[in-house]
């Protein structure tokens, strides 16, 4: 017959098990995110692993002091190498997004408004906005 301190020293013991295993299997898995940028602004390589695409984005304004302002989430997660002029790597970076690019100085500007309505990426908003038709006037 076993002792109630011996039974509950198994269970400790398989829970501390237990425990470690799962600590060791979600370690393993996490994501670590990384941009890496090398070039000049006319022929550059970008490498992204995980990283957001604000992330990239803050990562291209510290090598070439690229401005930008953003008026929607960059949270989208970006893999892979993208080479080509400043202007080509941020064509690429926000496809599926509306922004533009303009010249400030020697800098660019990018000014993302959100996601392109072609893209079939937009959320779809939960409920559906009024459609507001203007008021004709007939005061003439």
């Amino acid at each position: 017959m076993m002792s109630p301190l011996s039974s509950a020293m198994r269970i400790r013991n398989a829970v501390l098990a237990i425990s470690v295993f799962s600590l060791l299997t979600n370690v393993a898995t996490v994501a670590h995110a990384e941009t890496h940028v090398a070039g000049e602004p006319a022929a550059l390589r970008v490498e992204a692993q995980n990283a957001s695409l604000q992330e990239v984005l803050t990562a291209l304004r510290t090598s070439f002091g690229l401005q930008y302002r953003i008026s929607t989430d960059l949270n989208r997660s970006v893999s892979g190498s993208y080479n080509g002029s400043l202007r080509e790597v941020i064509t690429r970076l926000l496809d599926g997004y509306d922004f533009f690019v303009r010249k400030v100085g020697d800098d660019l500007e990018v000014v993302v408004v959100g996601f392109s309505a072609s893209s079939g990426t937009a959320p779809k908003p939960d409920v559906a906005a009024p459609i507001r038709r203007p008021a004709l006037r007939r005061d003439f």
